[in-house]
């Protein structure tokens, strides 16, 4: 009788471990995003014939991403290559150099969304400015 309950417990217990599991679970969870907000970064800007709107610079903990709407002002298309980012701290020194690459052509008053990143967090960078390579 006693090699009964002890073979009913053993099995209940193997049971319990298969069903339930034994190792530790990962929680899904979302890192956080940071975002800078300073309207010197996310403020609008005109450079040329394009402007940059909608500006966010986020870090999501390995990089900064930078993304923005560049609209083409005027009434021909332009070409866009690409273009420099620059980073500037709070003592407007330059503290990351991000580039973007478009290579097309932006039709007259159209639009294209532009997506660059860095290695640094940058959400508490004061401004940016734009430099059109084209």
């Amino acid at each position: 009788m006693n090699k009964k309950i002890l073979v009913a417990i053993i099995v209940l217990l193997s049971t319990a471990v298969l069903v339930t599991g034994c190792k530790d679970k990962k929680k899904n969870e979302i890192p956080p995003i940071d975002a800078n907000v300073h309207s010197g970064v996310v403020g609008d800007k005109e450079l040329e014939v394009f402007t940059f709107t909608n500006t966010s610079l986020t870090w999501n903990e390995n990089a900064s991403n930078l993304e923005t709407i560049i609209t083409n002002n005027s009434d021909d298309d332009a070409y866009l290559k690409g273009f420099n980012v620059y980073v500037y701290d709070e003592n407007d020194t330059i503290v990351a150099t991000m580039s973007g690459y478009i290579g097309a052509t932006i039709k007259a008053h159209g639009s294209r969304i532009m997506s660059t990143g860095h290695y640094k967090n940058l959400t508490n960078a004061s401004r940016i400015e734009y430099e059109i390579i084209k």
